[in-house]
């Protein structure tokens, strides 16, 4: 990634010496960032175009805290139907004040770490802050399981269970329902 995006002009990037994870590379880039909206995209998406940024961002001007992403297309069933598809989502969009107060969210310590980033956001939101859902039609993911077969789809299991120790099993049902009760917002 760092030389694909090393050859593009009109970007900053940002990066450190080693690889420090996914909640410190998204502190990095909230630090050195310089406008009022902060939205983060997962890289590995495909048939992510300007229009859906501008799903994510809409929200947020029109007075929404947060904005989630939901990616829906050629997911697995149990990611549509559970919740988790957004519930997990990198796909988001924030005032920046908001992350700017809470940079706890991004500590690198062992209970949080770039796997359960969105998982802290969601315990630090849900419920407190005004919160947007947005479909991300035609936007794909690329999950482990199709590139890594038998042994990715058992990293998708390992994370889940992750999550479920780190929240516990009624905190991780409720945010499952907060984000499943989020309606659509219409683009």
């Amino acid at each position: 990634s760092k030389n694909i995006l090393s050859q593009l002009t009109g970007i900053k990037l940002i990066t450190h010496p080693k690889n420090l994870g996914k909640s410190q590379a998204l502190l990095s880039g909230l630090l050195a960032s310089r406008g009022k909206i902060i939205v983060f995209v997962d890289s590995d998406l495909v048939n992510f175009t300007p229009d859906h940024l501008h799903r994510l961002i809409k929200p947020i001007l029109d007075g929404y805290d947060m904005s989630i992403g939901d990616i829906r297309h050629k997911i697995l069933f149990f990611f549509q139907t559970s919740g988790y598809s957004a519930f997990c989502s990198g796909q988001r969009a924030f005032k920046k004040q908001i992350l700017k107060k809470n940079l706890d969210t991004f500590s690198p310590s062992s209970y949080i770490d770039g796997l359960l980033v969105e998982i802290k956001m969601n315990q630090k939101y849900f419920g407190r802050k005004k919160i947007a859902k947005v479909l991300l039609d035609g936007v794909e993911t690329s999950y482990k399981i199709s590139k890594a077969g038998i042994s990715g789809l058992l990293n998708d299991y390992r994370v889940m269970c992750r999550i479920l120790k780190y929240l516990g099993p009624k905190e991780e049902l409720r945010q499952l329902k907060f984000v499943r009760q989020l309606p659509y917002l219409s683009n």
